[in-house]
């Protein structure tokens, strides 16, 4: 195995986190696991996890991923919301600290390119984008058809949103 291999392989981040059902809307305590091919998934325990035959009770596709916020609700604090094409996710973790940390291990996975992270439906052009380009990259290329999507125009929207989230977003962080 070699240690880019080794490096896939690994999780990035693990730990226990609240999970508002879809169906049914309460929370219930799962053990995520954040890897390097763009999932988060979530078992029933860490138990389940650990075991070699455990499978996950479900999987987030973080490269469906159209917004990922922190959000305080009056008697639910420290929600991070995952919003994809599918639904949108709400995680409530322990602490602010843990809530920080989920939020810079998710964004920093999607805004770095080290891993050469696979994500379907998606042009070779994923390659070549860094950094925040590759949230914005990510978050747009549902806003578009495939043939808008390759067109040479749409360099030149990743610039302009590049530009603003160091302009912009940064500032207020």
């Amino acid at each position: 195995m070699t240690k880019l291999d080794q490096q896939l392989t690994l999780p990035l981040k693990v730990g226990e986190v609240y999970k508002k059902g879809d169906v049914i809307k309460s929370f219930r305590n799962r053990y995520f696991v954040l890897n390097a091919n763009y999932s988060l998934e979530y078992y029933a325990n860490e138990i389940l996890y650990r075991t070699p035959n455990g499978t996950p009770k479900g999987c987030i596709d973080l490269t469906t991923v159209r917004s990922v916020m922190m959000h305080h609700e009056t008697n639910r604090p420290y929600l991070v919301k995952i919003t994809t094409a599918e639904r949108e996710w709400v995680l409530q973790c322990y602490s602010q600290n843990d809530q920080k940390q989920w939020m810079n291990a998710i964004t920093a996975l999607m805004q770095n390119d080290k891993f050469n992270g696979y994500i379907p439906e998606c042009c070779a052009f994923h390659t070549n984008v860094r950094e925040s380009e590759l949230l914005v990259h990510a978050v747009l290329r549902h806003s578009y058809t495939k043939d808008q999507f390759i067109d040479h125009s749409f360099k030149r929207v990743l610039k302009l949103c590049k530009k603003f989230y160091y302009e912009e977003v940064r500032d207020d962080c």
